[in-house]
């Protein structure tokens, strides 16, 4: 696990997080995205409840930039990867780096190899017409014993709905994870309106994934995508549909991403905080700006055992990127546990400009009691 930006320590389903124009972005390698969707597959199983991945490029942090309920569900996911070298580049910037950049091209067969020895059961869904079961059936051939099952989208609306004779394939395939493969924000919105009816298991937006992996379309060169050229590469091959997309994300992206590095600065040295744990739950109350490496045993404890969390920020006059990156890092591992994480304390002046999307993350975990 990176030593910026979380509270805890030494568990797979709790890496650091980056917050990004607003957007959670955690520091996952490959092999742990696969881990920590292992651990929500089980989660799932056990409790009936969905989880939420978004595979996130600057591209979904502009649209969310420009859509604030698009914000809000990508800051409700229970874990979002780097797919995209310039947010690994901004959160260099922002003192809360990540490690490296992680596809989806990379995760989706690599959870489909771990699911060939679990027994899990996969849903590839959406992509044009043909390729979601083409490509179940070349990585059914690549992984031996996976379950892979390819279901076509039909007319999906903007908000995601979709034909009740496509659900109804969907609800009897069982699927412990979804591929959903309609493109941002169309594939969020499809498994926020319709995970819940499909049931328990782990819903993945993967974009142009399925292209890629049947060859439809191409991969850069691997000195491109090494060098974060890839979208170049993708502009050159289609530049009717993206050339203008990314001309906008980078108009966009960048500016806000220096604005964010200057605004969450760090000012004032670190301070750590104070836990203190009851009968009911355990406290993390914020005295100044948290230290770059800030493990907690004590949230550990508290996650693994089910106790709920509160953060008191009272004390804070500002946030920097550093603290609000821990903050965001709490707040989604007791999602992915399923523990109650609530912030207390925050005010308007703390977050400041840059993040009027700050508050909204906060909220995103839990509900924030505004500072009297």
């Amino acid at each position: 696990m990176g030593a910026h930006g979380a509270f805890v320590k030494g568990a797979k389903s709790h890496p650091s997080t980056a917050v990004v124009l607003g957007v959670p972005v955690d520091d996952v390698t490959v092999e742990e995205a696969v881990d920590i969707v292992d651990e929500l597959i089980e989660a799932s199983r056990a409790s009936g409840t969905v989880h939420q991945v978004a595979t996130v490029n600057a591209d979904f942090v502009v649209n969310a930039l420009l859509d604030p309920s698009l914000l809000e569900i990508l800051q409700r996911t229970s874990l979002a990867i780097p797919d995209g070298m310039p947010l690994v580049w901004g959160s260099r910037m922002f003192g809360t780096p990540l490690r490296q950049r992680t596809t989806g091209v990379d995760l989706l067969p690599a959870i489909i190899e771990r699911a060939a020895q679990r027994g899990h059961r996969v849903v590839l869904f959406g992509a044009a017409p043909g390729i979601a079961a083409r490509a179940a059936d070349e990585l059914s051939e690549r992984y031996p014993g996976a379950e892979v099952q390819g279901i076509e989208a039909g007319t999906v609306s903007a908000d995601g709905e979709i034909a009740d004779s496509v659900l109804g394939e969907l609800i009897a395939a069982a699927p412990d994870v979804v591929g959903v493969a309609l493109g941002n924000p169309k594939q969020e919105r499809w498994i926020l309106r319709n995970a819940t009816t499909v049931g328990p298991g782990v819903y993945i937006g993967i974009g142009g994934t399925l292209d890629f992996l049947t060859g439809v379309t191409s991969r850069a060169p691997t000195w491109m995508q090494e060098r974060g050229l890839e979208w170049l590469h993708r502009a050159g091959s289609e530049p009717s549909r993206l050339a203008m997309r990314y001309a906008r994300d980078i108009r966009m992206f960048c500016p806000a991403v220096l604005r964010q590095a200057w605004e969450g600065r760090r000012i004032g040295a670190a301070i750590a905080p104070v836990v203190e744990t009851s009968e009911g739950d355990t406290t993390v109350r914020l005295l100044g700006p948290l230290p770059f490496a800030r493990p907690e045993p004590t949230v550990t404890v508290a996650l693994g055992v089910g106790r709920p969390v509160v953060i008191d920020a009272s004390a804070l006059r500002r946030f920097d990127n550093v603290t609000m990156s821990a903050i965001a890092g709490l707040v989604r591992a007791g999602r992915r546990a399923g523990v109650p994480v609530r912030a207390v304390g925050c005010s308007s002046d703390a977050v400041g400009e840059v993040a009027a999307t700050y508050a909204a993350l906060l909220a995103s975990g839990a509900p924030v009691v505004p500072r009297a």
